[in-house]
């Protein structure tokens, strides 16, 4: 029997049942993605990002109190990350996709979701995510991986005093170099290792009421290898190597593993 998957885009949740786009967005190019994807079995269930915030609008944190950026009419954020701004609609979506995600009632009806950022595209595919990820009985598969000093400005000390306050003892901590992203822009997740643990929903309350996200843009991609390296074993993550071909904005997209300190069980 096939594991039942979701595939989550930056804009929509896909599911294998009826969809729906709104009228705004490209139906045609991202349907035919999906049916040369997964085989014209994708249906799409929407969920609109933006109904979760107010227009142009942080949340009160004390952070974000202090540098006045909690009133309305936030446009944009300057932070360390690139040494650019980033528009309050673009850190919504942040937030939404770290924690917000994951208080989606949809997800508790399958087993595993695909993350996809809707400029990927896929040009090879030597093997079903789905299936691999199930056979491996991973936690996670992911496309590439990163140091990434400036959008991760100040997470692996907070992170660590996080663990130590909390009582969390690291499985692989030793395993990955400090601002390490593994980028999910292309991903393979098991949901229920997101749904149903209480100690890393608690971690990502946290997180996002650091205020961190607006002002420093700390992704979900870059707290990926913490909460692997704090809750599961290092043989449930995996990567898809040169198994998966990508393009990003129309262009190549190789996959970045020099990153990696100790070879990752992969899909030889």
């Amino acid at each position: 029997m096939k594991p039942k998957f979701l595939v989550v885009s930056d804009r929509f949740f896909f599911a294998p049942s009826s969809f729906f786009f709104p009228p705004s967005f490209a139906y045609t190019e991202v349907r035919n993605k999906l049916d040369l994807w997964f085989k014209n079995s994708t249906i799409v269930h929407w969920v609109s990002v933006a109904s979760h915030f107010p227009y142009q609008q942080l949340p009160d944190l004390p952070l974000l109190r202090e540098r006045n950026l909690t009133g309305p009419g936030v446009k944009s954020v300057h932070t360390p990350c690139s040494n650019r701004s980033w528009t309050t609609g673009y850190l919504q979506m942040i937030r939404f996709r770290v924690l917000g995600t994951w208080q989606q009632e949809i997800l508790h009806y399958f087993d595993y979701i695909q993350q996809i950022d809707t400029d990927i595209t896929i040009t090879r595919a030597d093997f079903d995510m789905f299936e691999k990820t199930a056979e491996l009985d991973a936690v996670l598969g992911f496309f590439h991986c990163e140091v990434d000093h400036s959008c991760a400005d100040g997470l692996h000390e907070w992170i660590l005093k996080y663990a130590k306050v909390n009582g969390l003892q690291w499985r692989f901590l030793e395993n990955i170099y400090h601002e390490l992203v593994y980028s999910v822009n292309f991903a393979t997740i098991k949901t229920s290792f997101f749904l149903y643990n209480d100690q890393l929903t608690k971690l990502y309350h946290a997180y996002v009421n650091t205020g961190f996200i607006e002002t420093r843009r700390w992704t979900e991609q870059v707290l990926y290898p913490y909460v692997l390296a704090l809750f599961t074993d290092y043989d449930r993550v995996y990567t898809y190597g040169d198994h998966i071909a990508l393009t990003h904005y129309r262009a190549p997209y190789p996959p970045r593993l020099v990153c990696i300190k100790k070879p990752f069980f992969c899909c030889a």
